[in-house]
C-alpha cells in the first residue's frame, strides 16, 4: 500500500499497521544467528507488539482472553487459554 499511494497519503490507522509490520519483521521474525531466544521470549515479544493495538482491535481474543491485555504476562499463558477454550469446544461436538 505504501508503494502504491505513498506514506504521506496513509491515515493514522494504516501507518500503525505499517509500523507494526516493520517492527514484527525486525523484532520477531529476524533473529540473529547467535541469539538464543526461547519460545517464551519470542511469544513475549509478539504480545508486546500486539499491545500497540487497542484492545478493541484485538477482537479474536474473546472476553476472557482480553483480561491478559493489560497484564505483563507471558504470551504463552494467553495462547494456553485460547487453545484450552478451543479444545473444550471441540470435545463438545
Amino acid at each position: 500500500m505504501k508503494a502504491v499511494i505513498g506514506e504521506e497519503a496513509m491515515d493514522v490507522k494504516d501507518k500503525k499497521y505499517l509500523n507494526f509490520l516493520k517492527r514484527f519483521e525486525d523484532e520477531f521474525v529476524k533473529q540473529d544467528m547467535y541469539e538464543n531466544r526461547s519460545i517464551y521470549e519470542s511469544l513475549d515479544i509478539a504480545w508486546k507488539l500486539l499491545r500497540e493495538f487497542g484492545i478493541e482491535e484485538l477482537n479474536k481474543l474473546g472476553k476472557k482472553g482480553k483480561k491478559y491485555y493489560h497484564r505483563q504476562v507471558c504470551f504463552c499463558q494467553l495462547l494456553s487459554y485460547i487453545f484450552s477454550k478451543y479444545r473444550r469446544k471441540k470435545k463438545k461436538r
